[in-house]
């Protein structure tokens, strides 16, 4: 299968079935109104981006330390395996703000609590691996995703899922100019 095909596909899976799956929770399990969960105010969306901007730029400078720089070139390898497009990079960064922060922070948090489900959210993306250095990095986006949650339960869903896509695209975008650089000084 096409790469790109398949990346897009795992953009609307992660949309559809985390985002969709959080949803049902929220409604049917939760008692949610729809309605007043998603009530967004512009104001939500510029926390968010700022809350995006300042964690984004965190991670890429705590992934651009020599101590990180084994797990920054594995990444840099995968990355350059998907030839990404800026289409690409924008469309899985809003399904999975969106998908992923829905389902967490929207219907996991209220059960587990802000810090445990920031802990399953790191964990499942792989990055609480002890016996590697991107460990490390996991326990930063814990701290930046127990952010989200404090923002979702004080504020709105909308700061989180501002700020997650936000994160994904910068460090994506950060990733790729990485890659060019390397090729301009090969």
């Amino acid at each position: 299968m096409n790469k790109k095909l398949l990346i897009r596909l795992l953009g609307w899976a992660t949309l559809l079935t985390m985002g969709g799956t959080g949803v049902l929770i929220l409604k049917y399990i939760q008692g949610q109104s729809l309605k007043e969960f998603f009530k967004i105010n512009p104001e939500y969306l510029k926390i968010g981006a700022l809350y995006g901007i300042v964690a984004g730029f965190l991670a890429i400078g705590f992934i651009h330390t020599k101590f990180m720089q084994p797990v920054r070139k594995f990444y840099l390898k995968y990355i350059q395996s998907l030839s990404l497009s800026l289409f690409d990079i924008i469309f899985i960064s809003i399904c999975a703000g969106v998908g992923e922060e829905i389902l967490f922070r929207g219907s996991i948090q209220p059960w587990l609590g802000i810090w445990p489900t920031a802990v399953i959210f790191v964990a499942i993306h792989g990055y609480l691996n002890p016996k590697s250095r991107v460990f490390f990095y996991g326990v930063l986006m814990v701290l930046i995703s127990a952010g989200f949650g404090y923002f979702t339960e004080r504020i709105s869903i909308w700061v989180a899922i501002t700020a997650h896509t936000i994160i994904d695209i910068l460090l994506f975008v950060y990733l790729i100019r990485e890659l060019r650089n390397e090729k301009d000084y090969e």
